[in-house]
Formats: structure tokens, sequence, C-alpha cells
């Protein structure tokens, strides 16, 4: 895209912007269909940073309780749940300021393992209209 295009797109009245937007999602996906992912929070709170806005900092008081990272097996049962009930992506995320090596393989080891298991093939995309 040209400068030109995205300036044409940002200075479009924002319904009208809507449309515009409807129409390029209705040639690329199938009618009435949308994606359901499943976002996992596989440590939550406890964070180093201290970003002022997030409630997962261990610098503030809020109301989130901190959480170890998860390990692999529920992982992976919590990723075949979202699977069971319609999800055709799982993401995971993670409250901490830098990875361990540890940590990072461990997870990273969750990951290939849905991947590479028997159901992991059933797991439909959504088709693109052609």
């Amino acid at each position: 895209m040209q400068y030109e295009e995205l300036k044409q797109l940002y200075d479009l009245p924002f319904f009208d912007l809507i449309q515009k937007s409807r129409k390029v999602h209705e040639a690329n996906w199938p009618e009435n269909e949308v994606q359901l992912c499943t976002l996992l929070s596989i440590k939550t709170g406890g964070c180093s940073e201290d970003c002022s806005y997030c409630a997962q900092s261990a610098r503030y008081t809020t109301e989130v309780e901190a959480e170890r990272l998860m390990e692999k097996c529920d992982i992976m049962e919590r990723a075949k749940l979202a699977r069971e009930n319609g999800s055709t992506r799982f993401c995971m995320g993670a409250a901490w300021k830098g990875v361990s090596r540890f940590s990072i393989s461990s997870r990273v080891s969750a990951n290939s393992a849905w991947k590479s298991a028997p159901h992991s093939a059933n797991w439909e995309k959504p088709k693109r209209k052609s």
C-alpha cells in the first residue's frame, strides 16, 4: 500500500471506513463466519516490568494474584479443551520481562507437542473464498 492510499483510508469518515472494511472481509471470508481463538495466560501477575497501565505488574497493588508458570501438561489440557470448544487458534501469553532459557524451552516443547499431536491435524483453518 502506498502512502496516498493509506492517507485516503485515514481521511475517510468512520462509517465509510467500516463499510469499506466490511467489503474486504466479505471478499476474503465465508459468509457469517468468524475465527474463534483462545488466549491462555500461562503466567499471570508478578511481572517485574514497571508498566503503570498493567494489572500484571508486581510494582502496583492490583486484584490480580500472581501465579507460577503453568506446566506443559496443564497447557496441553487447556489447549485440547479449547479445540473441543471450537477454537481454531490457541495462543499463550505470559507476564514477565525476560524469558529464561529453561522456561521458554519447556513451553516451546508444549507448543511443538500440540502441533504434532494426532488431533491437531483435525484443526481446520478458515477457508478463504477463491
